[in-house]
């Protein structure tokens, strides 16, 4: 299934627990080398993607239809939230990390 999204309809209710989670293409080095990614995560400008903290990496209508799905299919629970933005220091990462998927979760922009 290439688009994460639809694996809500093909789900259904059968959804439990939720990772907010992003990433960012290099789309230079992507079409340069491949996706398939085994070099260090702290060498982002040489990486083909990379994590980045929930809602900068897809965009925030790929987030508000992430939410809008996952409550369409009937989970209205946590989402748990993983930091693995590099480029962030802990505390920065962590307060953007909740701040994005907050306001994508109860609808406003």
């Amino acid at each position: 299934m290439s688009n994460p999204l639809d694996r809500f309809v093909v789900a259904g209710n059968a959804n439990y627990h939720t990772h907010a989670k992003d990433t960012v293409i290099n789309k230079l080095i992507a079409a340069l080398t491949n996706r398939l990614e085994n070099g260090s995560l702290m060498d982002i400008p040489r990486r083909s993607w990379s994590w980045i903290s929930p809602g900068y990496g897809n965009g925030e209508s790929w987030r508000h239809d992430f939410c809008y799905r996952l409550r369409m299919a009937g989970n209205d629970g946590w989402l748990s939230i993983e930091h693995e933005d590099v480029l962030l220091g802990r505390e920065e990462g962590v307060q953007k990390s909740v701040t994005s998927p907050q306001r994508y979760a109860s609808g406003t922009r």
